[in-house]
């Protein structure tokens, strides 16, 4: 290992990367850290500094929105400091022409760039893994990642309802892709139809027909040499696939740093540690420029709630249940979700409240600020303009689906539970980082709820000093509702049923039964028995 003495932090970082790469198959630099810890303007310092003032970077991050908030903060920094070395591009698809894609002019900027030249290049994630097998030259680029990504997605190919039709897409199916038994499922193009899933990818529906339309995220995914394709699930009405993105694309570029609030609970981390043995570092500039931890320095101002009973677990179908008798797929407007924003609402009363909220459940377009309710997108890394806000109801729930659990502790041989976190806290934890614990200097008492007890425990644990809240509002045990709401009263202790019995006996006993007699013995009869059925089908 080489020594470094008295050498600028610029040139240690310089000659740990030397040291570090040799005789490594992935290795990575991270910088893990609290939510607004400046994460993003330590990456701006980078690379602005002198150190390196000339090399070359690939700036990535999920949003456009994100990105154009950077390009911005680069070029401030620019001019304060005069620099003419930086030439700055943002490229994605709104500031893009027609006759070109955001893809293509980004490969086009990369692979047209003079080395050490000082060029930095701004895109959005899906941009920068669509392009990522394609650049050239990648030990002449350093990539900073801002916000981890997701490595994997599940795509679904649905085959329909009438029995013609599924027969018809398998066919579709079964012409355009194998499936390799030998290797884990793998989805490759059929022999000969390379080209044709290419086009199917690349819209050309001119050339292939529309009858594909439904098969293109799955070409998108099988023709992009950074991703592996297996089938995860073969039922009579779909199929689903998990695309991941593999490290093998990542290696060759001179640095790649992950910038990620809690990145060691992310899927990206745990997929790539487990499955392919990739290391992360913490990368030395990041360490010693970054040096604010707001779980700490405003945990003391943090309170937690969660709204659900305590017995149950945040997910989809609960959402969807009815909030009074826990029955599943309720209309809307009874949905337990309905009843979390209406309690969220209730409780921030006079506060201005930041909701969170999947997008089908409908509530992302109803609330409008006037109604004191600001609504965040369920994706909401490093955005910056909600700080002034002190309330947040968090309530979006991404948890995956049986299957691709499955498939995930088959990859990384990880508990469910550290799945099940990795999959759902960030979107929760992200959205409550959008709030005044963003302001440095902020001194007010700042509150998220948050659906599930499991993720307001671990929010409470981590912002040390917080005042745990509990449950607040009312939602009662939702499989004791289910229950209650299912059973019936025994027959033996139904008053009308005991009546119905009675006037039966003494209607039967009759030795001479009248006419009007027959005809209400019959009804009792018939009464009798619709009680007895109904109680049979509780």
């Amino acid at each position: 290992m080489t020594q470094h003495h008295n050498i600028s932090l610029g040139q240690k970082v310089l000659q740990e990367q030397t040291d570090n790469y040799e005789g490594r198959l992935f290795f990575f630099y991270s910088a893990s850290t609290s939510v607004g810890s400046g994460k993003t303007l330590a990456a701006i310092d980078y690379m602005l500094s002198a150190d390196k003032s000339l090399k070359n970077f690939l700036y990535v991050a999920p949003t456009i929105k994100l990105v154009e908030q950077t390009t911005k903060g680069l070029k401030e920094a620019l001019q304060q400091t005069n620099r003419t070395t930086r030439n700055v591009n943002l490229i994605h698809s709104i500031n893009t022409s027609e006759k070109q894609s955001a893809s293509q002019v980004a490969i086009n900027t990369l692979n047209d760039s003079t080395p050490n030249t000082g060029v930095i290049v701004i895109l959005t994630t899906t941009t920068f893994l669509n392009i990522l097998p394609l650049v050239r030259q990648k030990k002449e680029w350093s990539v900073v990642m801002d916000e981890a990504f997701s490595p994997v997605d599940f795509v679904k190919f649905k085959l329909g309802k009438r029995e013609e039709i599924k027969s018809q897409n398998r066919q579709y199916f079964s012409h355009l892709f194998q499936i390799d038994d030998l290797d884990n499922k793998s989805i490759t193009p059929t022999k000969g139809n390379t080209n044709l899933v290419r086009d199917i990818a690349n819209n050309n529906w001119d050339e292939v027909g529309s009858m594909f339309k439904g098969m293109q995220p799955l070409a998108q995914a099988v023709t992009n040499n950074a991703l592996r394709v297996e089938l995860t699930e073969m039922r009579k009405d779909r199929y689903t696939f998990a695309t991941w993105v593999t490290p093998e694309h990542f290696n060759s570029f001179r640095e790649c740093i992950f910038l990620a609030a809690l990145f060691e609970e992310t899927i990206l981390y745990h997929l790539w540690s487990q499955e392919y043995k990739a290391t992360f570092q913490p990368h030395r500039f990041f360490d010693e420029v970054i040096d604010r931890n707001i779980h700490t320095s405003q945990g003391h101002l943090v309170s937690v709630g969660h709204l659900l009973h305590p017995d149950d677990h945040a997910s989809k179908y609960n959402l969807q249940r009815n909030h009074q008798t826990g029955k599943p797929e309720a209309q809307e407007g009874l949905r337990v979700i309905d009843k979390c924003v209406d309690i969220a609402q209730t409780y921030f009363t006079n506060t201005p409240m930041l909701l969170q909220t999947n997008a089908w459940t409908g509530h992302s377009n109803r609330h409008q600020p006037k109604n004191n309710v600001t609504v965040i997108p369920c994706v909401s890394q490093g955005l910056n303009e909600f700080q002034d806000h002190k309330a947040i109801a968090a309530l979006a729930v991404t948890n995956p689906e049986p299957h691709m659990l499955t498939w995930l502790k088959e990859r990384t041989q990880l508990p469910e539970e550290t799945l099940y976190r990795a999959f759902r806290i960030h979107n929760v934890y992200q959205a409550c980082g959008r709030t005044a614990i963003r302001n440095w200097g902020n001194t007010d008492q700042v509150t998220f709820l948050v659906v599930g007890k499991e993720d307001a425990l671990f929010l409470h644990e981590l912002f040390r000093g917080s005042t745990w809240l509990g449950q607040v509002g009312d939602i009662q045990n939702l499989k004791e509702l289910r229950k209650t709401h299912n059973s019936k009263t025994p027959l033996a202790d139904n008053p009308y049923y005991n009546q119905l019995r009675a006037e039966y006996k003494r209607l039967k006993s009759k030795r001479k039964p009248k006419e009007v007699d027959v005809s209400r013995l019959r009804e009792v009869a018939t009464a009798i028995t619709n009680l007895k059925s109904g109680l049979r089908g509780s």
